[in-house]
């Protein structure tokens, strides 16, 4: 017998009690919610059309019941979203109480760029935040996919969010910079601490990743003040570039010191450098 004949003698077994049953929510989730979650397509198609019988005060129990199962499909085949939507769930569904967040959430945290694609072509709002304050767009920076974070700004992702500086201070692939910088995205947020995305893009382990940001930086409008920014700790980009030993990232930055003194460290630094290599 497979999974769905055993399914169906279950609920006949369940006769009158079937409808309590297939609803019923067992640490915040129900039969539909699982298959929906394990990729169990059939019986998705056996459980998810049975609803609640219509009441004279309806809740939104049955907004609940394919909301959820369309949150916890997400890391399964796309088809079981595409068909729990073509049946009434709500694309934007949003939970407070036993999910965070929408479908195109989870698809994100997922990385799952068809299910992303699929959700947003089918209505999918990007900007809707979770209670933390993350949307879609913000947790496509966890991952780190190039594709996915393209797929919601062209889907109608807000790049100027208020957040939108905090994360991309913490970005370490350059594409992803680069898009947010072409879509008119702020190069000179300010933060608490004082550091700009040039501050950030000075003190990258990785040299070839801190050149490229600092050189896209600059491309897409850091201005000169920003060069030469002190953080709270006194620091330009340029000390912090030099405190890293990112000798490729101060050449560059050089030519737009204007600040005689902070020049005339930059000089000695470098020469200071070369020599050690010549001596080596």
């Amino acid at each position: 017998m497979g999974l769905r004949d055993m399914v169906v003698k279950l609920l006949e077994m369940y006769g009158e009690n079937m409808l309590a049953m297939v609803h019923t929510r067992i640490d915040g989730w129900t039969a539909l919610d699982h298959a929906a979650r394990n990729g169990h397509i059939e019986i998705v198609r056996l459980l998810a059309p049975i609803r609640l019988p219509a009441t004279p005060r309806p809740t939104s129990s049955c907004r609940d019941y394919l909301g959820l199962a369309l949150i916890d499909a997400t890391g399964a085949p796309t088809e079981i979203s595409e068909y729990l939507i073509s049946i009434g769930a709500d694309v934007n569904y949003f939970d407070n109480n036993f999910r965070s967040g929408t479908a195109l959430c989870y698809a994100v945290w997922s990385d799952n760029l068809a299910l992303v694609r699929f959700l947003l072509v089918s209505g999918a709002d990007p900007n809707l935040y979770k209670p933390d304050g993350y949307n879609p767009l913000l947790a496509a920076f966890r991952t780190q996919n190039t594709a996915i974070v393209r797929a919601l700004v062209d889907g109608g992702a807000d790049i100027h969010v208020e957040r939108i500086g905090l994360v991309l201070r913490c970005c370490t692939n350059i594409e992803i910079l680069r898009l947010f910088l072409e879509r008119g995205a702020d190069p000179n947020p300010d933060e608490y601490t004082g550091h700009t995305l040039l501050h950030h893009a000075c003190i990258q382990e990785n040299t070839e990743f801190a050149k490229a940001s600092v050189e896209a930086l600059l491309q897409f409008g850091v201005g000169l003040m920003t060069v030469e920014k002190l953080d709270l700790a006194g620091k330009t980009p340029v000390d912090l570039a030099m405190d890293g030993g990112l000798a490729e990232v101060v050449k560059i930055l050089q030519p737009l010191v204007q600040n005689p003194g902070l020049r005339a460290r930059v000089v000695m630094w470098l020469a200071g450098r070369t020599e050690r290599q010549e001596n080596v």
